[in-house]
């Protein structure tokens, strides 16, 4: 799939569209969204990445995560991906949104992240698109914080980023 994603300034306004591996070539700045599911007990719901992913297989990251397409916002991509990955349709909330920007060869990958929640329960019906899931699993808090200390490799660079922003 070639995907057309927004690119967009320093000022996070769209400039142009581009293929992911154009714009990674030429660290052009993107925008991606994260998908935060908790549920009543404040315990996190994590993917396990497909071992299929070109980047991160097999890391744990976010109920869902990507990139903003072109012709669409933070909260529409973040439905998707999420309706994409796991499965499910929920009302979102905004969390916050930053800049960040991660090294990669041959130039560090610029993004402009948006987070966003929802609360879900145990029993939501999930999914998984096994091309881009292979497992879920519920972490509270502690063993969240816990696991993210001693196994960062286990998890994404970018979840474990806006984790410390938002979560820690």
């Amino acid at each position: 799939m070639n995907e057309r994603l927004q690119v967009v300034d320093e000022n996070d306004q769209p400039v142009s569209i581009a293929a992911r591996e154009e714009a990674w070539a030429n660290g052009l700045i993107l925008r991606s969204v994260h998908i935060v599911l908790r549920d009543k007990g404040g315990n996190f719901l994590l993917q396990k990445r497909s071992m299929h992913k070109k980047e991160n297989p097999g890391k744990f990251t976010w109920a869902a995560s990507g990139h903003v397409d072109e012709g669409e916002d933070y909260e529409t991509a973040a439905l998707r991906e999420m309706k994409e990955e796991i499965g499910i349709a929920t009302s979102l909330r905004f969390v916050g949104k930053d800049r960040f920007t991660f090294e990669h060869d041959p130039t560090p990958l610029q993004y402009f992240i948006a987070v966003f929640t929802a609360e879900i329960t145990h029993d939501t019906t999930l999914s998984l698109d096994p091309s881009e899931v292979s497992d879920t699993v519920w972490l509270s808090p502690n063993e969240l914080r816990e696991s993210v200390a001693t196994n960062p490799g286990n998890f994404t660079l970018k979840m474990r980023t806006t984790y410390e922003k938002f979560f820690s």
